[in-house]
């Protein structure tokens, strides 16, 4: 469990924001418009349950983080968190949890979270080089 002094904020308000930008892809990619009320009901239960999973995991941790070290942990949280989500948006709106949507849901913000990590890593890494000079 990460204890609050090795928190990176950093982490945690990027991967809000990757969890938002890849809700919105999702609703652009349909062709709708995008609802606010049913944008928030999806993004907003999503981060909150990557929020209660990926400290577990140590993916909120701060210092160097490289990919090849927590690519499993990103998965493992996505698939624990993803499911916890749905259950909250169905709640919030009323509606059964598909099986399919649940599935693209899981890939896409596994994808939009290792693309993530992979930015983190390599700003991490500039400028830790830039402060050793």
């Amino acid at each position: 469990m990460v204890k609050p002094k090795n928190l990176s904020f950093s982490l945690l308000i990027g991967d809000a924001i990757t969890l938002l930008l890849v809700t919105l892809v999702g609703f652009l990619s349909h062709n709708s418009q995008v609802d606010l009320v049913r944008f928030l009901a999806t993004a907003l239960p999503l981060i909150l349950a990557w929020g209660l999973t990926s400290p577990w995991l140590g993916l909120l941790e701060s210092g160097k983080q490289p990919i090849r070290q927590i690519w499993w942990k990103v998965l493992w949280a996505v698939t624990l968190s993803t499911p916890f989500a749905l259950l909250l948006r169905g709640w919030i709106l009323n509606s059964a949890v598909q099986v399919p949507f649940a599935l693209v849901m899981v890939a896409t913000s596994a994808a939009g979270m290792l693309i993530w990590r992979l930015v983190y890593a390599g700003l991490f890494n500039r400028n830790q080089i830039k402060h050793s000079d």
